[in-house]
């Protein structure tokens, strides 16, 4: 997360939102009392994919575009 937050601010605002973000996961953790879940890297960036994959498609279909996948050969 810090790596996505870093590549749009300097290193105290990513750090900052980091935190931010470390501080709402603890929030809800203790307010609904759930356990972590750890996730390993590989699937944490799959669904990073999956929700970038999802976003692009919505924002092409309302400017009016489809989006085709392309098979590699």
């Amino acid at each position: 997360m810090y790596k996505r937050f870093r590549a749009h601010m300097d290193n105290r605002q990513a750090t900052v939102a980091t935190a931010h973000a470390i501080a709402r996961v603890v929030y809800r953790m203790l307010k609904y009392k759930v356990e972590f879940e750890e996730i390993d890297v590989s699937e944490y960036e799959k669904k990073y994919e999956e929700q970038q994959v999802k976003y692009v498609t919505k924002k092409a279909a309302k400017l009016g575009y489809q989006l085709v996948p392309i098979v590699p050969a």
